[in-house]
């Protein structure tokens, strides 16, 4: 997977003409929340997954099951992902999510438009130098895990934020699924 464009701020040029195109799950688009696009291109080596992939994206996410996701009437990203897992733009869109939730407690909204080979996505975001960072290391953390390869993601989220990470987890069946932060 390669990133071909990063473009932050991004500002749809029609917002209307846009809004009206994609559904009303998607009117983020229309409002001045800042948003950022990428541009990525996916090779046909990307959609050799290793059998766990899934899996261990979730377990080093947790985010992932706090993520809502329009394709899915609005279940958890996590519950979906195994479905989704070959579409590997709409992986990286809540990865690069998931991360922005483990740097700071907020929504984020994005969106996927493309096929197999190019794609691009949109989401919002709040800080800018975050938001950058957190592209990059959504990047680094997919090219990892397909790879095979290890890769220290707390350890990389807390020199992009100062030594803090929020820890999303679920709590006991017990409860509802809520959230639980570790600093």
């Amino acid at each position: 997977m390669k990133l071909l464009d990063l473009t932050i701020p991004y500002e749809p040029l029609e917002k209307k003409a846009l809004y009206d195109e994609v559904a009303k799950e998607y009117r983020f688009l229309a409002n001045n929340t800042p948003k950022m696009r990428l541009l990525i291109s996916t090779e046909l080596d990307d959609k050799k997954l290793p059998d766990d992939f899934a899996q261990k994206l979730v377990n080093m996410l947790p985010a992932l099951n706090y993520q809502l996701c329009t394709n899915h009437d609005e279940t958890s990203f996590a519950k979906h992902i195994k479905e989704e897992q070959n579409d590997l733009p709409h992986v990286l869109e809540h990865i690069i999510i998931g991360l922005m939730m483990m740097i700071k407690n907020d929504n984020y909204h994005g969106l996927t438009m493309g096929n197999d080979r190019l794609a691009e996505i949109i989401i919002t975001y709040n800080n800018k130098k975050l938001a950058i960072e957190t592209t990059y290391l959504g990047i680094r953390l997919l090219n990892a895990l397909l790879k095979r390869e290890k890769i220290d993601l707390i350890k990389q989220i807390k020199e992009i934020n100062r030594g803090r990470v929020l820890v999303w987890r679920k709590y006991a069946k017990k409860r509802k699924q809520e959230r639980q932060f570790t600093f």
